[in-house]
C-alpha cells in the first residue's frame, strides 16, 4: 500500500487496470484540492464518511454547480469540466477514474473496394 500524501489530507491506491483507477482518499476538514480538468477521464467522487462540497465549472453555460455530498452519496464529473472538492467535514470518499471508449472512434480517409 502506498500512500501519497496532499496538502488536503492522503491517497491510497485500490486498483488501476486497463481504463479504470480506484483511490481512497482522506480528506482534512477546511482543505480543497486544486481546481483542475482531466482530458479524457471521467471522476466520480463517493463518500464514506463526512462532506464535502463537489464544485463544477459548466463552461457552456458560465456557471458554477456546486454539490454537498454526505455519507452514501456520489457524482461524476465529465472531461473536459474544471473541478474541485471542499472538505465540509473530516471525510472518506472514493474517488474513481475511467475512460469511455467510443464506439463511433473512426476517422475513414476512404470508403474501401
Amino acid at each position: 500500500m502506498i500512500i501519497q500524501g496532499k496538502v488536503w489530507g492522503h491517497t491510497i491506491p485500490v486498483f488501476c487496470k486497463n481504463n479504470v483507477e480506484i483511490n481512497k482518499l482522506k480528506l482534512n476538514r477546511g482543505h480543497q484540492c486544486s481546481k483542475h480538468i482531466h482530458d479524457s477521464k471521467y471522476n466520480m467522487f463517493y463518500v464514506i464518511s463526512g462532506e464535502i462540497k463537489v464544485r463544477v465549472w459548466k463552461n457552456e453555460y458560465d456557471l458554477v454547480d456546486e454539490t454537498v455530498l454526505t455519507a452514501d452519496q456520489g457524482t461524476i464529473v465529465k472531461p473536459k469540466e474544471y473541478h474541485r472538492f471542499e472538505v465540509l467535514q473530516d471525510s472518506v470518499i472514493l474517488e474513481v477514474y475511467w475512460v469511455q471508449l467510443d464506439v463511433g472512434d473512426i476517422l475513414r480517409a476512404d470508403v474501401g473496394e
